[in-house]
């Protein structure tokens, strides 16, 4: 069975450092996609649902909320559990000491209920095309025949 891990290079203010991500459910949850910037993803991609743990440098450390949590013995590795949340998440990597933002990563986090290209990004797309037909009538409301 294929290991479910991928190193990911990070470029920071002064130097370049891996972050190891670590899949803990069997089966591919990490990919790395060759054509994910012209689809307009990051390349580096995981799934909603599934919890990763991750090991980056020492001297560093990943920006905490409420999807990416601090390993509470080690600063530089954690956990980054996405659940529902679904789209490009950026992550801010910071040094440990000072906890100065130097660099930031960014994970596509992909829907396990949908075909991710096609009907999760066709969803967004017509979500997108009625808020601006919305938007577009609250800005110019019809004129009435009275006017």
């Amino acid at each position: 069975m294929p290991e479910n891990k991928l190193v990911i290079p990070v470029s920071t203010l002064n130097k370049s450092v891996e972050l190891i991500l670590f899949g803990e459910n069997y089966g591919e949850s990490i990919i790395e996609k060759i054509d994910a910037i012209e689809n307009g993803e990051a390349p580096f991609q995981i799934k909603e649902g599934f919890f990763y743990e991750y090991k980056i440098a020492d001297g560093f450390c990943l920006e905490t909320s409420e999807i990416v949590s601090q390993s509470k013995v080690n600063p530089s590795s954690g956990r980054i559990a996405p659940n529902i949340y679904v789209g490009t998440l950026t992550i801010g990597v910071l040094k440990s000491d000072t906890r100065e933002k130097c660099g930031e990563i960014k994970l596509e986090v992909q829907s396990v209920k949908t075909s991710y290209r096609e009907d999760y990004r066709h969803m967004l797309e017509e979500i997108t095309e009625q808020c601006t037909d919305l938007l577009l009538m609250a800005a110019c409301p019809p004129q009435s025949v009275a006017d």
